[in-house]
């Protein structure tokens, strides 16, 4: 693919669009169930990491429904998609813990600054990561 083709895919206003709408209803999914699960405002109450993991897969679960059918316009081959959503949303996470985990214990960078340094980057690196590999062909 050429620079010029990989940038017309970046630069798609529409599907950017689409892919910051699915987003947020999965972000506030993930927020939704997790503080009201542990929380117990939710007809369940569960530890806070348990509430955790039951939002990130619902979010997770969202997202990849989202933005396989609304922001990428497709309509099967989960097989190949699926998967490759999966690593790199797996990848993102690891490289965004690595690197809260470096800046706040190597460098004592404080947590909120880290924490929006993550939430600033992560949206256009899996915007990048699932438009050019993730959701390709």
């Amino acid at each position: 693919m050429s620079a010029a083709a990989v940038l017309g895919r970046l630069l798609s206003w529409r599907q950017a669009l689409r892919f910051a709408l699915v987003g947020v209803l999965a972000t506030a999914t993930y927020y939704l169930l997790t503080v009201g699960l542990a929380d117990g405002w939710l007809a369940v109450r569960l530890p806070a990491a348990a509430a955790n993991l039951v939002g990130f897969a619902a979010s997770l679960a969202l997202s990849y429904v989202g933005h396989h059918r609304f922001t990428f316009g497709k309509e099967s081959r989960h097989g190949r998609y699926m998967p490759r959503f999966i690593a790199v949303s797996l990848v993102l996470a690891a490289f965004s813990t690595g690197a809260v985990h470096l800046a706040t214990s190597v460098f004592g960078v404080p947590a909120a600054l880290t924490a929006g340094a993550v939430a600033l980057a992560y949206p256009p690196a899996s915007y990048a990561l699932n438009t050019l590999w993730a959701f390709r062909g």
